[in-house]
């Protein structure tokens, strides 16, 4: 594209400061999304809300901006290191019909969700490209800025309780699908294992089980030893935190025992113990703020904030502020 057509692209979707609303806030419900069409998806999406449950990377882009060809690399790693860990990344083109994009999605090998949102730039309050939001389960935001500056850590944390998203099950396994939806993950495995083992699932589902359990499994693989990980550099919370909000999830399974085992082997330090009280009452604090319950959330935030443990003050203080941002008027 020449330099003369590259201005009239900019010149084309440039609004002035004014007729923008603000940007999308950090602690704040991520605006919603309705999607005319997608590539790359699994499975359906017409909004945003269909992910919700899985981390959400929603990147701003254009095919002929040198900015966002430059971190294509960073973007292309997160999907391939992260995508079977929850996050979803959503590239959403400004103002580039599908004719022109899907053809440099397929030349450039780009694996992520691409979906086709006219209005969106706009609605976030996104001034230029690339422009990056990380969106947790919750449809919380994050982190939002240029997705060079996206610290892998602020990724880690986001799909702590993420889930895939994937082709959902159906015929005989849609039992199991309804189980995952619920985030009983162990009652789902279990179901699994009774299906393969009584020999009556077609090919195509058992298939699709042995797939969904090898999931599971490596899941919880990375969760006990990501956590060993910062158990043994002396990080009890961040070795705890993760274990606590997965243990219930795998209740019903092995699993779920496994990582109760990790969390008192956790807990059998003074340092750990305390860890692990506090990473309970950060998920109870964030169930009620998910709940609605913004008074008990930020009296259980409030209290975690007086810590001396610069991690477990940081998770305090980013509640805080999601309580604030849901009470703020819109």
């Amino acid at each position: 594209m020449s330099r003369l057509a590259i201005r009239a692209a900019v010149a084309a979707f440039s609004l002035p400061l004014a007729a923008l609303p603000a940007q999308a806030a950090v602690d704040a419900p991520a605006p919603e999304v309705t999607f005319a069409s997608t590539l790359n998806a699994p499975a359906a999406i017409t909004t945003l809300a269909d992910l919700r449950g899985s981390a959400v990377l929603v990147e701003f882009w254009a095919t002929w901006c040198a900015p966002c060809r430059a971190v294509m690399p960073k973007v292309k790693a997160w999907h391939e290191h992260y995508h079977d860990r929850g996050l979803v990344i959503v590239g959403i083109p400004i103002n580039e019909a599908e004719a022109v994009v899907a053809p440099f999605v397929t030349k450039n090998e780009i694996q992520h969700v691409i979906g086709f949102a006219p209005g969106a730039m706009k609605a976030w309050g996104v001034r230029g490209v690339p422009h990056s939001f990380l969106i947790d389960p919750d449809g919380t935001i994050v982190w939002a800025g240029h997705p060079q500056t996206l610290p892998d850590a602020a990724i880690e944390d986001a799909v702590r309780t993420a889930r895939p998203f994937v082709a959902p099950l159906t015929g005989q396994l849609e039992p199991v699908q309804q189980l995952l939806n619920a985030d009983k993950l162990g009652r789902a495995q279990a179901m699994l294992t009774t299906m393969l083992q009584s020999g009556k699932l077609e090919p195509t589902a058992k298939e699709a089980a042995e797939a969904t359990i090898a999931r599971l499994d490596a899941h919880v693989e990375r969760l006990l030893a990501g956590s060993a990980q910062q158990r043994a550099a002396e990080h009890w919370f961040a070795a705890a935190l993760p274990l606590l909000g997965a243990a219930p999830r795998f209740a019903g399974h092995p699993h779920g025992k496994a990582l109760e085992d990790a969390v008192a082997l956790i807990a059998a330090t003074e340092a750990g113990q305390r860890a692990v009280a506090q990473g309970r009452q950060l998920l109870a604090a964030d169930a009620l703020l998910a709940a609605g319950d913004l008074d008990g959330a930020e009296k259980g935030y409030a209290s975690l904030a007086k810590t001396d443990d610069a991690t477990v003050k940081e998770a305090a203080d980013r509640g805080q502020r999601r309580v604030a941002a849901r009470r703020a008027p819109k």
